[in-house]
């Protein structure tokens, strides 16, 4: 796999040879024990394929993975890590289908299903519901994504530790700064939640940042106070501050 790594323990496949007289492939059950990838630290974009059409069709009843982790090559630091892997899948060649996904994330559990067209443009659609729990109790996040890969739109809602709010963001994903545009609206929350020592303050925050000419995303960005106090009583005396917030690459700053 070039620069990357692949390892897969105990792979298990069973199957319908009978099936692929009619040209497809019956999988009945799919799973590993753990599946382990290491790949290096690119700050390149990923290239878009050609194709994703697959030869023939192929149906997965249960896919099982006990424990996912992809790695970099360089010193074995965790990307991400999941575990508990559940799935159903479908294809006819051309469209693609994902069901039941279930995984388990240190910070949660996520379920979601999604579709995909394995030709130019690559239109998809996805639902994804993530449930966790945090010292401030629990939390769910909604979203669905839907567009192409070339251009996908996000959105998002969410509630728990005491935040409230919705989001959407426009992505490129094969762009060299993926995020083309995001709005985001908290509620009211207390930043205590967050920074027990800070003051009192019960904040909302509003931003709407779009792609400029030169690349980079800017906007404005609205904070509200909803309990003002002055300084010596705790709290922060300011009810309300805006910005235009420029984000470039991986640098932001306000003005």
């Amino acid at each position: 796999l070039g620069d990357r790594q692949l390892v897969i323990d105990e792979l298990a496949v069973e199957w319908r040879p009978w099936s692929l007289w009619r040209r497809r492939l019956d999988i009945v059950r799919l799973s590993a024990r753990r599946i382990e990838e290491r790949s290096p630290r690119s700050d390149e974009p990923s290239l878009r394929p050609d194709t994703l059409e697959l030869p023939l069709a192929i149906g997965i009843e249960q896919l099982q993975v006990d424990e996912l982790r992809l790695l970099t090559a360089e010193d074995g630091a965790v990307r991400f890590a999941a575990r508990d892997i559940r799935a159903r899948g479908d294809s006819d060649g051309r469209r693609h289908r994902l069901a039941a996904l279930q995984a388990t994330h240190e910070l949660g559990r996520l379920t979601a299903n999604g579709e995909l067209i394995g030709e130019p443009p690559f239109a998809l659609r996805a639902q994804a519901q993530f449930a966790g729990s945090a010292d401030g109790g629990d939390a769910k996040i909604e979203a669905t994504a839907a567009g192409t890969l070339a251009e996908l739109v996000v959105e998002a809602s969410g509630r728990g530790r005491g935040l409230s709010g919705t989001a959407d963001a426009r992505l490129h994903p094969f762009a060299p700064f993926p995020l083309a545009g995001l709005r985001l609206a908290l509620d009211e929350f207390d930043v205590r939640i967050f920074a027990p020592r800070a003051p009192a303050a019960r904040i909302a925050l509003h931003a709407d940042l779009q792609a400029q000419s030169d690349g980079r995303l800017s906007g404005p960005l609205g904070v509200r106070n909803a309990a003002p106090a002055p300084l010596d009583r705790g709290g922060v005396p300011v009810t309300a501050a805006t910005a235009i917030v420029t984000i470039s690459g991986v640098n932001a700053f306000a003005a």
